[in-house]
């Protein structure tokens, strides 16, 4: 899935609770909110910032191959 704030989001974080470096891609995540697309667009930048800021990197999709070839 690629809905942070729900199946993706719960997929990162397991990840990192299992001990695997967390990668965000922020261009392939996106976010659902029955409010409106705002709301939706708050709560992935809220997901990408604990991301960032708490157990992960955030990163695009045109940067993920030097990311996973620098963890080699």
């Amino acid at each position: 899935g690629t809905d942070l704030n729900i199946c993706a989001g719960d997929t990162l974080h397991h990840a990192f609770a299992l001990g695997y470096h967390v990668v965000g891609v922020a261009d392939c995540l996106a976010c659902f909110s029955k409010r409106d697309r705002a709301h939706a667009e708050q709560l992935k930048d809220d997901g990408l910032y604990l991301i960032e800021n708490h157990y992960g990197t955030v990163s695009r999709s045109d940067e993920i191959i030097p990311i996973i070839s620098r963890r080699r």
